[in-house]
């Protein structure tokens, strides 16, 4: 879909990518190729905000019932709601979460910009 300045932009407002492969053989300049999509398709990470729902002593685990890639992990707590504990090593990017979140806290960032551990 096209993005800001006219160049194509992946949504994941409605769903996430399934990472079939079908936008290799969509992308009409040939932008996107199968050795780049192999290893991470998306060369970005989810983010979670202090809305989070879970962060807010709410329960909520919806993000982790729609991470195919099990990136989202709850911790129980003793006397309190489990808080999300997401792993950007495992992240594909691929944004299933993001339109599940009823706190929309979820946000994808670029990979590059995430501090190493």
């Amino acid at each position: 879909m096209p993005g800001s300045g006219g160049f194509p932009e992946a949504s994941f407002e409605h769903n996430g990518c399934d990472e079939c492969g079908k936008c290799i053989g969509a992308c009409e300049p040939g932008a996107i190729s199968q050795q780049a999509t192999q290893q991470v398709p998306w060369m970005s990470v989810i983010h979670m905000d202090e809305n989070c729902l879970a962060m807010r002593e709410v329960e909520c685990r919806i993000c982790q019932e729609h991470c195919p890639h099990q990136v989202i992990r709850f911790t129980p707590r003793i006397g309190g709601v489990a808080k999300p504990e997401p792993n950007a090593d495992l992240c594909t990017g691929c944004g299933h979460c993001l339109p599940r979140c009823p706190a929309a806290s979820i946000s994808l960032q670029d990979a590059h910009l995430i501090p190493t551990r």
